[in-house]
């Protein structure tokens, strides 16, 4: 059970480079800048109450010559409930409410209580940090640095949990200027593989219960 969480997180976040960062037009952002646009992301996920999006995924594996490519969506309700779900080329779905987590794969359902780990705990704040931005300036969780361009706002966090470290060795959020909401979710995992996901079709707050 534990493996296979670990494996979907790994599959969330997308790892970008600093001298990519740099080709796409960002350069550092000053501290005016950087405090200004602090604001409005903070308005920005206090504001945000539910968001739902398609995805593609593509992941470089070390060890692999071809790039893995997948398709599916998810959806996001305020404060913490995710629905992450794969529907090409393979069904998975990862669903968290809270501290509960469940994942589904060939007809199996498994249940997990990220309470019962401090890592998990971490991991599953990470992930609702990079859907809304929220508290993604703790600085007690990590290290930052912030680029800005004509693309929007890019936050570099490194995590200081030990434990986390071992597995994710940066996450990257990128700031739609448009409405200063994540667009892309960013981690170099420690393995040295690469995950690219791209977040399309983003509707905020169009969900209704």
């Amino acid at each position: 059970m534990i493996p296979r969480f670990c494996f979907l997180v790994c599959l969330y976040f997308v790892p970008c480079a600093t001298n990519v960062a740099a080709q796409d037009g960002y350069r550092a952002a000053t501290a005016q800048e950087t405090a200004e646009v602090k604001k409005k992301i903070e308005a920005a996920s206090t504001a945000m109450k539910t968001l739902h999006c398609d995805f593609e995924q593509t992941k470089t594996i070390t060890i692999l010559a071809e790039k893995m490519i997948s398709t599916g969506f998810m959806t996001y309700q305020q404060p913490d409930v995710v629905h992450w779900e794969y529907v090409t080329p393979y069904h998975y779905v990862f669903a968290m409410t809270g501290s509960k987590v469940s994942i589904e794969s060939g007809g199996r359902k498994d249940e997990i209580d990220v309470n019962s780990s401090k890592l998990f705990k971490e991991i599953s704040a990470i992930i609702v940090s990079g859907i809304n931005g929220h508290d993604i300036f703790n600085e007690t969780r990590f290290s930052a640095s912030y680029m800005t361009g004509k693309a929007g706002f890019l936050a570099i966090l490194t995590p200081k949990q030990k434990a986390v470290k071992q597995m994710f060795q940066e996450v990257r959020l990128f700031f739609d200027p448009a409405d200063n909401t994540v667009f892309m979710v960013n981690i170099a995992e420690a393995s040295g593989d690469h995950t690219v996901i791209r977040m399309k079709n983003r509707k905020i707050n169009s969900i209704t219960n």
